[in-house]
């Protein structure tokens, strides 16, 4: 009577590991943030660009807080010249 053992055949790993189409769709929106440098902008959103010019025109003038002219206040209107009495 001779035994003879006979061995599992060794677990075979995938070649490929399995991915979902959620990691997929993860890993295409990683790869396209990593080549575009601005942030994607939500459907049906346009870029607005500088507004700077466009607030001269209507009106307003972008002023900064530098410490020599004390109370203003960024992209607020000049007052009016019967407000400075």
């Amino acid at each position: 009577m001779t035994t003879t053992r006979t061995t599992a055949a060794p677990h075979r790993t995938p070649t490929r590991p399995a991915t979902s189409t959620a990691a997929v769709r993860a890993a295409r929106a990683a790869l396209a943030a990593a080549r575009d440098p601005y942030a994607r902008l939500a459907r049906g959103c346009k870029p607005r660009g500088c507004r700077a010019p466009a607030r001269r025109v209507h009106g307003r003038r972008v002023r900064y807080v530098i410490g020599s002219e004390p109370g203003q206040v960024n992209g607020m209107r000049w007052r009016g010249a019967g407000a400075r009495d």
